[in-house]
């Protein structure tokens, strides 16, 4: 395992770097510092709620939460958007216990992929939101939450105990600038929503 992910990254500097590819490459997107003052638990949690009603207002023919990632970036980015959090879409990879989840993700690929008018151009990217406090949600990785599984019939039991609704808070991912290099390693390489939605529209059901 890289020594790195054993060390805090700075995510800013990271998100940084890929704001300033799509700059470089006239990518539309926020020109956001990413150094805004840090939100308040309530806010955070506020965009959290607003985030997963907008994921579970979606209809999915996969359970797949890397298919499902984009469409559910697209939704959540709009909630916020229209909530007043400023935020950009960010695409990239994701490296979990020292493993790419994505294979062969790179800016250039994402970019050019963009820009070409061959509509069956299909870059592999991970996606998920970066507030402008550098936080990151990411509402699709966890949201195949399973179930408590049932305990068995006991004897002298009518019914097994009614299995506990899962929370919220366990079907999303979120990191502060800090907290990256541990478990979970967000990688940004570009930026902007309609990037992202420029991809969704050529590759439907990704």
């Amino acid at each position: 395992m890289n020594d790195r992910l054993n060390k805090s990254i700075n995510y800013r500097e990271l998100i940084l770097n890929a704001e300033q590819k799509s700059a470089d490459n006239n990518l539309p997107h926020k020109a956001l510092s990413y150094d805004g003052e840090s939100l308040q638990t309530a806010e955070l949690k506020r965009c959290m709620m607003l985030g997963v009603a907008a994921r579970n207002a979606l209809t999915f023919t996969s359970k797949d939460p890397l298919r499902n990632a984009p469409e559910i970036c697209l939704a959540a980015s709009s909630a916020l958007t229209e909530a007043g959090f400023e935020h950009e879409v960010t695409l990239g990879n994701l490296v979990r216990r020292g493993k790419h989840l994505v294979s062969n993700v790179s800016a250039n690929a994402i970019i050019e992929a963009y820009q070409s008018a061959d509509s069956v151009a299909r870059p592999n990217y991970y996606c998920w939101i970066t507030l402008n406090d550098g936080s990151v949600f990411d509402f699709a990785l966890l949201s195949e939450v399973k179930p408590p599984v049932r305990a068995p019939i006991q004897k002298g039991r009518v019914r097994p105990p009614k299995p506990k609704k899962p929370n919220l808070a366990d079907t999303v991912l979120m990191l502060n600038p800090t907290e990256h290099g541990t478990l979970y390693r967000y990688v940004p390489e570009v930026v902007g929503y309609d990037v992202l939605q420029s991809l969704v529209n050529r590759t439907p059901g990704r």
